[in-house]
């Protein structure tokens, strides 16, 4: 295994593209690349989902991911997030 970070954004990354969910890397990820670096233990992604995208999503992300279907279809009608956590690496991601 690589780093783990990469690695669970790219797994994260792979789903969305294959739901065709479109989606931006924000936060510290975003900011160390375009801007000023800052380390962090998780990643920022914003998406654009339906609920139903949002419970195809958290499927598509099991069994290697935490990410309830509950929580992330109740973030996606509430324009809201919801974390995931790779049972892999342990790293977070918030949607």
């Amino acid at each position: 295994m690589g780093d783990p970070l990469l690695d669970t954004l790219t797994a994260v990354t792979d789903c969305l593209e294959h739901t065709n969910c479109p989606y931006a890397i924000t936060g510290s990820l975003a900011s160390s690349v375009h801007g000023e670096p800052h380390a962090s233990l998780n990643a920022d992604i914003i998406l654009l989902a339906s609920e139903q995208d949002a419970s195809a999503i958290a499927r598509a992300l099991a069994p290697r991911f935490y990410a309830p279907v509950p929580r992330l279809t109740q973030a996606a009608r509430a324009c809201a997030f919801a974390n995931i956590i790779d049972n892999d690496t342990s790293m977070k991601i918030d949607l």
